[in-house]
């Protein structure tokens, strides 16, 4: 184990977390109401159903993860949990993971001509040739083990949309993972992590992205935190 340490705490995080989210049928039903009720509201941060996922249950729950279980304060539980929401999330959340610097690749996959186009300026959907990354969420200091968190909330019930989501959201965690260190700012915390960590939520009634990672060849599976530093946890956890 390249750091038991580590591999424990996220592990220990993925089984609290677990005890807390509700059930795939209850999560379809409520993250929906959250996001209309968002619109008639202040509540810009749950307006899509990502955001609200990771504002209701994720962030909070890290949070108390970090109060009950690390023994930290609040104010070292608050500095140590950075999300793209933190002004919206009632002092759980201390600034915005977002990196200083720009970088020239997007955390998309894509292939050599696509990737001129945006750097051309030609790809419409991108408004800037260069990136500043930004993970959902991430944990510092003083909680032991640097990391990126890349979240991901899924809705689909087939298993190429899963097996599709899957390899697209391990990329970009280890694309964050990937990036150069950068010292603070006044205005940007460090870049500078160890992990990165997926969080993923599946929806689907018979759990096609479980069923998508478990199938995977082991040694992908253990490359991802082996050689990659990439923990993946995907929820609801069930036995098998």
């Amino acid at each position: 184990m390249r750091n038991a340490s580590a591999f424990e705490e996220f592990a220990g995080i993925a089984a609290y977390l677990d005890e807390r989210m509700p059930s795939p049928h209850e999560m379809r039903a409520t993250i929906p109401r959250i996001v209309e009720e968002s619109k008639t509201n202040s509540n810009a941060h749950m307006r899509y159903p990502e955001g609200a996922f990771l504002n209701t249950y994720i962030a909070p729950h890290l949070n108390g993860y970090l109060l009950e279980q690390m023994g930290l304060n609040a104010d070292e539980a608050c500095r140590s949990l950075l999300s793209e929401s933190y002004e919206s999330l009632g002092g759980i959340s201390s600034a915005s993971p977002a990196r200083q610097e720009k970088h020239p690749f997007h955390k998309e996959m894509v292939g050599p001509a696509s990737m001129l186009k945006i750097w051309h300026g030609e790809d419409l959907k991108k408004k800037e040739p260069a990136t500043q990354p930004c993970p959902d969420l991430a944990l510092r200091a003083p909680f032991p083990h640097a990391c990126v968190v890349e979240g991901k909330y899924f809705v689909k019930e087939t298993q190429r949309a899963a097996e599709t989501e899957l390899v697209k959201t391990i990329y970009e965690a280890a694309y964050y993972l990937g990036l150069p260190s950068l010292e603070e700012t006044k205005t940007h915390p460090a870049w500078q992590y160890d992990y990165a960590c997926v969080i993923a939520y599946d929806t689907s009634d018979t759990g096609v992205l479980i069923q998508a990672w478990r199938e995977l060849d082991e040694r992908v599976r253990s490359a991802c935190w082996e050689g990659g530093n990439v923990y993946v946890m995907i929820l609801p956890i069930t036995e098998g």
